[in-house]
């Protein structure tokens, strides 16, 4: 619809916070410009191959949203332990 490609919005953090965002008004950008040390880097277009970080897809196309975002703690890893016959207690 708003042709931003691929948007999850709840996930992991690439360093293993957890994430859910929840957009109230969302507006396309129509406009923009950057530079670096003086250098234009030219008009906003959607990249080759859309990108991420961690589970968050960054949007192909500019957008601007208010809304809320809640992080937590990571949950941690369940250590999976050997059963059976040869699986000893303490190990």
């Amino acid at each position: 619809m708003l042709r931003t490609g691929r948007i999850r919005l709840a996930g992991a953090t690439p360093n293993g916070p957890l994430f859910k965002a929840a957009p109230l008004q969302v507006w396309r950008v129509v406009g923009s410009s950057a530079t670096y040390r003086g250098v234009d880097l030219g008009e906003p277009a959607p990249l080759d191959e859309q990108t991420r970080l961690g589970d968050f897809w960054l949007p192909q196309r500019g957008v601007f949203f208010v809304g809320r975002a809640r992080f937590s703690p990571p949950t941690p890893q369940i250590e999976h332990r050997p059963s059976g016959a040869g699986a000893r207690m303490g190990q």
